[in-house]
C-alpha cells in the first residue's frame, strides 16, 4: 500500500483519466505527434495532481490551511466566522485537517448553485467544533465550464472523503481531495484567534490562526 506522503500519491485520485491516456498511447504509439501530445498530457496530469507539502508548522497551539486556497470572502456566523475560499486549477488539490481533531460528522446537502458538498464537521482538543466545507459549484460561462465538464466524463464525483464519523484525526492529516479544484469553507469559532485575511491565498499547511 502507498504512503500518502509518496511524491506520486495523489494519482489515485487520476487513475481513470491515466488508464485512458495509456490505451491511446499503447494505439497510437507509432504516431509521433499523438505520442508526444500523450507524454505532455501526462506531465500535466502529474503536476495538477501533485503531492509534495510544504513542512508543516508544528506549534502546539497553531490552526494550518487546510488548503491552498484564495480566500473569497469572510462572513459572521453568529458565534462563528466563514471563510469561503477558492482553490484553483493549480492549486493542491487535497485537503488537510487544520489541527489536532475528531470527525463528528460527514454529511451531504447540496445548496442553491452547488453541483457537489461535503460538510465534515469536528471538534478540537479544547471542545471547539469546527468545520469544512468541501465545495463543487456549478460552472459559470467561460473555461471554467470546460473545468467542470471534462471531469464528468471520468468520474461521478469531483469529492473525495478520507475519513468518516469518529476518526481522530492529526493535524496535517489528509481528510478529503477535489478534484480539479473548487471551493473550499472553513467555519471556526469567534473564539480562536484567525489572521485570515480577504483575497489573500494562504498555502497548504501554513499557520492562519491560533486556538
Amino acid at each position: 500500500m502507498l504512503d500518502d506522503t509518496f511524491i506520486l500519491f495523489n494519482l489515485i485520485y487520476a487513475s481513470r483519466i491515466l488508464t485512458v491516456l495509456i490505451v491511446i498511447l499503447i494505439i497510437f504509439y507509432k504516431n509521433l505527434i499523438i505520442r508526444y501530445m500523450i507524454y505532455i498530457l501526462f506531465g500535466i496530469i502529474i503536476y495538477l495532481f501533485r503531492n509534495d507539502l510544504d513542512d508543516l508548522d508544528k506549534y502546539k497551539r497553531s490552526i494550518i490551511s487546510p488548503s491552498s486556497s484564495k480566500v473569497e470572502s469572510i462572513k459572521e456566523l453568529e458565534e462563528k466566522m466563514s471563510y469561503f475560499t477558492y482553490v484553483s486549477l493549480l492549486d493542491k488539490y487535497f485537503i488537510i485537517a487544520p489541527m489536532d481533531c475528531k470527525v463528528l460528522e460527514v454529511n451531504k446537502g447540496l445548496r442553491k448553485g452547488d453541483v457537489e458538498r461535503v460538510r465534515i464537521v469536528c471538534v478540537d482538543k479544547y471542545d471547539k467544533e469546527f468545520e469544512l466545507n468541501l465545495i463543487i459549484k456549478k460552472p459559470k460561462t467561460g473555461f471554467g465550464t470546460l473545468i467542470s465538464w471534462f471531469p464528468k466524463i471520468f468520474y461521478k464525483n469531483r469529492i473525495v472523503v478520507n475519513c468518516k464519523v469518529g476518526d481522530e484525526i492529526s493535524k496535517g492529516e489528509r481528510i478529503g481531495f477535489l478534484r480539479f479544484g473548487g471551493n473550499l469553507e472553513y467555519v471556526f469559532s469567534k473564539s480562536n484567534y484567525m489572521a485570515l485575511e480577504l483575497k489573500e491565498h494562504y498555502k497548504l499547511g501554513e499557520v492562519i490562526g491560533k486556538i
